[in-house]
């Protein structure tokens, strides 16, 4: 094998944080996917991997660069309301970071959240009202390799429907271990799939 086919792929990220979330949400995964040799980018059309988490992949912008694009959780076939979901998360966030003796942190990302809410208020409405819209449904997008990633429990994308899955063929559709935010506190798992 010669040494440019054995050469790693350097990608190229763009990250679309979820509803209330921004960069403070996103450190963790930037800096490990910087620590894969990952360029990160502010710029879609020169990102070949999109990652969208939660509400984000509503607003995914498409362009003719990207060849992944990885939805964490998008909120799909959900029950209840988005108050009713947005409340339940939020206790079962916090049961998690009690358990883990960590609820600094769960008061920081609550805190960053109500920033990055009231500092970006026609982002997150717009991405509130598609995810009540399109409350039984997936974004259909258009990329070489798009997968689809839930896990059990998660108020937002714990059981997407047999029908979701018929609908969007060319996906994938993987189910992850850990809670809804699990992209934050577990990047490897997601830059491995990636790269897989």
């Amino acid at each position: 094998m010669s040494s440019a086919a054995q050469a790693k792929i350097v990608h190229t990220l763009y990250f679309v944080p979820g509803f209330t979330e921004g960069k403070w949400h996103t450190r963790k995964f930037m800096q490990a996917a910087q620590a894969h040799g990952w360029r990160v980018t502010s710029r879609a059309s020169e990102a070949d991997v999109v990652v969208a988490h939660s509400g984000g992949c509503w607003i995914v912008p498409e362009t003719n660069a990207t060849k992944t694009i990885l939805l964490a959780n998008p909120p799909c076939d959900y029950k209840g309301s988005l108050l009713h979901n947005t409340n339940r998360k939020v206790a079962l966030d916090y049961k998690a970071h009690k358990k883990a003796h960590d609820l600094g942190v769960f008061a920081r990302k609550h805190f960053w959240n109500g920033v990055y809410f009231f500092t970006h208020v026609p982002r997150h409405l717009a991405m509130f009202k598609l995810t009540a819209r399109y409350k039984a449904a997936l974004p259909s997008l258009h990329a070489q390799k798009i997968i689809v990633t839930s896990t059990k429990g998660d108020p937002w994308t714990g059981n997407i429907s047999l029908h979701n899955i018929a609908t969007h063929p060319g996906y994938c559709f993987l189910s992850m271990p850990d809670g809804h935010d699990d992209l934050w506190l577990h990047p490897e798992r997601y830059l491995d799939i990636i790269e897989s």
